[in-house]
């Protein structure tokens, strides 16, 4: 195995060792440097920030520091199933939460509703990197206990979980390991 580190805010950095990898027959794993809070000097590599909304003069202030707001899109690949494939049938239909505009929620307990609502399909599962009970993912593990899959600070198990669970279940397997 090869292990490539890059310093994970630089997305160059990031492509070359991507494209390195697709490149060898060797497993290659790419170890990212990252630092919390980069490039908004209030925040950057400080503890207590992790996963809360800033106040809304310092979010505009983190925006600017940021680059300002983007207009990207991102392509995505079609699905390999369509719905009309599925074979799963929903236990009932999400009720996703709302929140209108201004309400002062974090990142990570928008998430875990969400997440929670996402149990009504029977063909979703969640395996998490024992961060549920910071990101609030234990209110799916609480609603859908038979498919929630707590594996521990193991990344690669996560991902090896993951891919088993979602092509020997035909299910969609969400990944979490706190990186909100």
């Amino acid at each position: 195995m090869d292990a490539v580190f890059v310093d994970g805010h630089d997305l160059a950095a990031i492509d070359d060792a991507l494209s390195a990898a697709g490149d060898t027959d060797r497993a290659t794993a790419i170890l990212a440097r990252t630092v919390k809070g980069k490039g908004v000097p209030e925040i950057e590599d400080t503890n207590g920030w992790h996963g809360k909304a800033l106040p809304t003069e310092m979010a505009a202030h983190a925006i600017d520091a940021l680059g300002g707001p983007g207009q990207d899109t991102i392509d995505t690949l079609a699905p390999l199933r369509t719905a009309a494939q599925r074979t799963a049938h929903a236990v009932s239909a999400p009720e996703f939460p709302h929140y209108d505009l201004g309400d002062r929620m974090a990142t990570r307990t928008a998430f875990g509703e969400a997440l929670a609502a996402l149990a009504a399909l029977d063909d979703v599962a969640v395996v998490d990197g024992d961060v549920g009970n910071s990101t609030h993912a234990g209110l799916f593990a609480a609603a859908a206990p038979d498919r929630f899959f707590e594996v521990g600070i193991a990344e690669q198990q996560l991902i090896s979980t993951a891919v088993g669970d979602a092509v020997g279940a035909a299910r969609a397997a969400l990944v979490h390991n706190g990186a909100l």
